[in-house]
């Protein structure tokens, strides 16, 4: 019974460390309870102990995600009643949880040989976390949210380490903190145990301390003389289940209304960005959207960022394209690469076909390429939605030369301000990885700015109808190390877990 208020109070300190809950110490050790328990347990009880603290830990990181399947969804398209959109939720957290099972029933396994050696369990458990963490976020189905490294969005100190191997790196370091306190405790002696409590200590007032002295070098926000692209940001705030009853006279009056004030306070900005779907239907098709929107582009002579649905030879793709205040609508687009399972697209349609009522808009293609637009003399990228997660799609934009990166989203759908505070959490992460300026236009919030050292600039309220003007200074910073060599950074750790699995043998 002991060991079970373990489990639960290791996930759970563990979830609330997340982004949206306030803080992130417990991260450095936190999890080394949950690999005391498991110590000399058989690796079939090492993976349902692992699927039961995964079930907890995502069922608390996931709960805001809870009304959107149990009454948005449901509500809007009665295609299910809300108790499968609870069930949905459910399975949700056991695909997710079968990721920690995984890592019990190796750690399990080779927990025998590996206890005595220090270095050899220092070396093994980090790399094992970061191999079911690549696991995690891996093929159509992948999610790589809510890492144990995410806590740290708000430490941009400790976040600069991201800059040479990424959120992996972050986790890594986690993962051997952990080890090493868990290592001290499970010696067995009161003397130990100490030895463990003042080890998580010094972890803690350890990654803290590095934290501050990192800060006192980062250098200035904005250089006071740089040239700066001035982006109006357009949040309207519009209910999703609003917006999937409008008729093309109501997009075009949400749009126009969205623009008016801006139009009026003649403000000099190079880029106007509205949210992601801000259209809900392709405006190339409809003639008199396209008319109204290039009309106003040339009224102003400011380009506009329009994303929407994309209608090509029977495909659909969630999209971006630009409308030029001379040239119109542009012909190329970005086609969102990285789309949500079950919600965009259909993971092995063959085996979850039943899982098709959980579809929006439509099932969509990935998109082609990492498309990097030239617009107010600016190479910008606009990753999509919860492309904030994976740094492939940020690092395939990055090679495509991208000198601003801004992710349109609408999240809508989810009336928590934790969901929110979620996925902005990723854009400092992607910030520091490519020292690049980030900014996310959503249509209820987070709208915000981050620097390339992951410093949060400026945000706009969430839950409220804005605008602003960001200023992102011109001259990008070089690329960082983990751009250049990230799948050697993955090859190194997965080499890691190889080596020491094969020496836990060897050496005896």
């Amino acid at each position: 019974m002991k060991q079970w208020g373990m489990l639960i109070a290791s996930a759970g300190v563990l979830a609330v460390c997340m982004p949206g809950f306030g803080f992130s110490f417990p991260i450095w050790v936190g999890f080394s309870v949950f690999l005391i328990i498991l110590k000399r347990c058989s690796p079939w009880k090492g993976f349902i102990r692992g699927i039961l603290f995964g079930m907890i830990y995502f069922g608390i990181c996931l709960h805001w995600i809870i009304p959107t399947f149990y009454n948005e969804i449901p509500n809007m398209f009665e295609r299910f009643p809300s108790e499968v959109g609870i069930v949905v939720y459910l399975l949700l957290c056991l695909i997710q949880s079968f990721f920690f099972g995984l890592f019990g029933a190796i750690y399990c396994a080779f927990y025998p040989k590996i206890e005595k050696r220090l270095w050899l369990f220092l070396l093994f458990i980090p790399s094992l976390l970061v191999f079911t963490e690549l696991l995690r976020g891996w093929g159509p189905m992948g999610f790589t949210g809510y890492r144990f490294s995410d806590s740290l969005y708000r430490d941009f100190g400790l976040l600069q380490i991201a800059a040479f191997g990424g959120n992996e790196l972050l986790l890594w370091i986690i993962g051997f903190t952990n080890a090493w306190v868990a290592y001290a405790w499970g010696r067995g002696f009161p003397s130990f145990r100490l030895n463990a409590v003042r080890i998580g200590l010094l972890c803690i007032g350890a990654a803290y301390l590095v934290n501050s002295l990192i800060i006192a070098f980062i250098p200035p926000t904005q250089p006071h003389m740089a040239e700066k692209t001035k982006i109006a940001v357009m949040q309207p705030w519009v209910e999703p289940r609003e917006k999937y009853r409008y008729s093309e006279f109501d997009f075009i009056r949400s749009f126009e209304a969205s623009i008016s004030d801006l139009i009026q306070t003649r403000k000099d900005v190079d880029l106007i960005v509205f949210p992601e779907s801000h259209f809900q239907y392709d405006i190339a098709k409809s003639p008199m959207t396209l008319q109204v929107v290039e009309a106003t582009a040339r009224e102003i002579g400011i380009p506009i960022v329009v994303p929407h649905p994309k209608i090509e030879d029977q495909r659909y793709y969630n999209a971006v394209r630009i409308v030029y205040p001379f040239s119109g609508l542009s012909t190329d687009f970005y086609g969102k690469m990285k789309l949500t399972p079950f919600v965009e697209t259909l993971p092995y349609g063959d085996l979850f076909r039943a899982f098709e009522f959980l579809m929006l808009y439509a099932y969509f293609e990935e998109g082609p390429d990492a498309t990097v637009f030239e617009v107010a003399n600016r190479s910008i990228g606009f990753p999509i939605c919860f492309e904030s997660l994976y740094p492939e799609v940020f690092s395939a934009f990055h090679q495509n030369h991208a000198e601003i990166l801004v992710v349109v989203t609408n999240d809508g759908w989810f009336g928590n301000l934790i969901g929110l505070e979620t996925h902005f959490a990723f854009l400092p992460f992607r910030a520091v990885e490519n020292r690049r300026w980030m900014l996310q236009v959503s249509n209820n919030g987070i709208t915000g700015l981050v620097d390339p050292y992951g410093r949060i600039i400026q945000r706009l309220p969430p839950f409220e109808s804005s605008w602003d003007v960001f200023e992102v200074p011109v001259d990008p910073l070089p690329s960082t190390p983990y751009i250049a060599y990230r799948n050697i950074w993955l090859t190194i750790f997965l080499l890691l877990l190889l080596i020491t699995s094969i020496l836990s043998f060897v050496i005896q």
